[in-house]
């Protein structure tokens, strides 16, 4: 599948991975800190979770509550933290099957508006979508879109 214009057919631009060395961008901070971006695979959920889970862990997030379904993934930088600005993310990850694989939602649910949480973020979901896609499985990442408070 390739890229469709959102403004002239109404839906979300989507980026086969297959075709190319899979990247996920940074979401436009300014815009708005709720964004949320899909990742539709090939893989089954179990292993497309698993595979999310470690890459974002490697990108130095913290991985809690994690279900089945999902997983709440936290970065502090510390660094940050240490200078008296404090600067987090925080990342809810839902996958739910799909026919042929899973759909992984991937939501800024608090922080996101500094530049370091974003890059770990955007740095741990494309480690993952290489790694999906080394295993020999199909990965379309969508853009990041502004979601309801």
């Amino acid at each position: 599948m390739g890229a469709a214009d959102p403004a002239t057919d109404g839906t979300p631009r989507t980026r086969d991975l297959a075709l190319s060395e899979p990247e996920v961008p940074g979401w436009n901070r300014y815009r708005d800190w709720h964004q949320q971006l899909d990742l539709a695979t090939s893989a089954p959920t179990t292993e497309a979770l698993a595979v999310l889970s470690a890459s974002l862990a490697a990108s130095r997030f913290t991985i809690k509550d994690a279900t089945a379904s999902g997983f709440v993934a936290k970065y502090v930088d510390w660094l940050a933290v240490l200078a008296q600005r404090l600067d987090w993310t925080t990342l809810r990850v839902q996958a739910e099957p799909r026919p042929g694989g899973a759909l992984a939602t991937v939501a800024v649910v608090a922080g996101g508006e500094h530049r370091s949480g974003q890059r770990r973020a955007a740095q741990g979901l494309s480690a993952a979508a290489r790694e999906l896609a080394h295993r020999g499985h199909a990965v379309q990442v969508g853009d990041w879109r502004s979601t309801p408070r």
